[in-house]
């Protein structure tokens, strides 16, 4: 397993509600994809977009299957996966 942290930029367009909605739709789908998520926090509204932050642990293999699903997804801007390394233990 190995460590990521993901930064996902939602469309500024989006009530509060809508970006809870798609928030809680990808942490299912990295739960789905058997990842552990270590951290999570939101950043809040700026002018660009809804900012939201995920750190977790998942098999390197899964991590395509979650950047196919968030490259599909319309209110998705843009989002960065940097890869942290190893788990350790």
């Amino acid at each position: 397993m190995r460590r990521y942290e993901t930064v996902i930029i939602l469309r500024a367009t989006l009530s509060e509600a809508e970006a809870k909605d798609v928030i809680d739709r990808i942490r299912k789908s990295l739960k789905d994809l058997a990842a552990s998520i270590s951290h999570e926090e939101g950043w809040g509204r700026k002018a660009s977009g809804y900012y939201h932050l995920f750190e977790y642990h998942v098999s390197s293999g899964a991590i395509n299957d979650f950047e196919s699903g968030l490259k599909r997804n319309p209110q998705v801007l843009r989002f960065m996966t940097v890869n942290l390394g190893e788990v350790s233990g």
